[in-house]
């Protein structure tokens, strides 16, 4: 396999846990989330990104170009990032996987699902790379979705922000899992059949090791029992830990606390999410995406 592995889901859909797991592999290498297919230029990628989806590629080029993620590190790596700013964010990209060669790299950025153009970038720029589209239940991504966002505080105004009430009843991380399916799916559709593959992540989680030596099989790696093995253990990974104060994250944040390997579990779509200003059904365009993608 020439060309990268790259996961795509939206956020909180196991992508930080799998990205490690696949990582751990003696013949991959797992980034945290670099978001290098976000813009076309890094100046622009740079104005783009909110702050802490800027970390995981600073604490990536810390320890790929000075050995460590410590303050200094991470200082000179924002440096080596600085002086690329007229650069194709592209060609950083291929420049961080030369230096993990002859392993795979795998790409896991969750922004990259947001556009359609985004992903055709990833595309043009690695024609051969291979793609795992990963899922969630989407009652399970609304509810990690929400703990992030975390309860609104109290003494809010009578009448909040309505992107506070369609968080709140989880109208937002529903339009949110489905438009990501959804480009996810449509730029799948031009994509060579022994290129991609697509794997609930709850099935991943609650039985690894066939899956992970499917996919190892699929990528023409080894999979023998200590190759498996190794996969076992995501809280392994170089980035599978808070960082320093200046780049702590770059990865889930619930994954950096705590990450080792945990089941997933499997809702279902009876009843209604209950928020604090009532409840709201699932839209049928879920349910039936879900459906698609193998949930009841």
């Amino acid at each position: 396999m020439s060309g990268p592995l790259v996961l795509l889901a939206p956020p909180h859909s196991f992508t930080s846990v799998v990205c490690a797991m696949l990582g751990a592999h003696p013949q991959m290498y797992d980034f945290p989330e670099v978001n290098l297919f976000v813009a076309e230029m890094m100046h622009q990628r740079r104005r783009q990104l909110p702050w802490p989806h800027q970390q995981g590629l600073l604490r990536a080029v810390a320890q790929l170009c000075y050995g460590d993620q410590s303050f200094r590190s991470v200082a000179r790596a924002e440096r080596w990032v600085c002086s690329r700013q007229s650069r194709a964010c592209v060609s950083v990209f291929r420049e961080l996987a030369e230096k993990v060669r002859p392993n795979v790299p795998i790409d896991k950025s969750p922004r990259t699902t947001m556009h359609c153009e985004y992903l055709i970038r990833l595309w043009r720029a690695n024609p051969t790379a291979r793609f795992i589209h990963l899922s969630r239940h989407p009652f399970s991504h609304i509810q990690s979705e929400q703990k992030r966002r975390g309860p609104w505080k109290t003494g809010a105004p009578s009448k909040p922000h309505p992107a506070r009430r369609a968080n709140e009843d989880g109208r937002y991380a529903m339009a949110m899992w489905h438009r990501r399916h959804s480009n996810v799916i449509a730029f799948l559709g031009g994509v060579p059949e022994e290129q991609k593959m697509s794997i609930r992540g709850e099935d991943l989680l609650n039985d690894p090791a066939p899956h992970l030596r499917r996919i190892a099989g699929w990528l023409d790696l080894r999979t023998d029992p200590e190759a498996i093995e190794a996969m076992m253990h995501p809280e392994r990974s170089v980035y599978a830990c808070v960082g320093p104060s200046n780049a702590p994250f770059g990865n889930n944040r619930e994954f950096l606390a705590a990450p080792e390997l945990r089941a997933g579990s499997f809702p279902t779509f009876d009843g209604a999410l209950e928020g604090r200003r009532g409840a709201h059904q699932f839209p049928e365009e879920v349910v039936a995406l879900a459906v698609d993608l193998g949930y009841t």
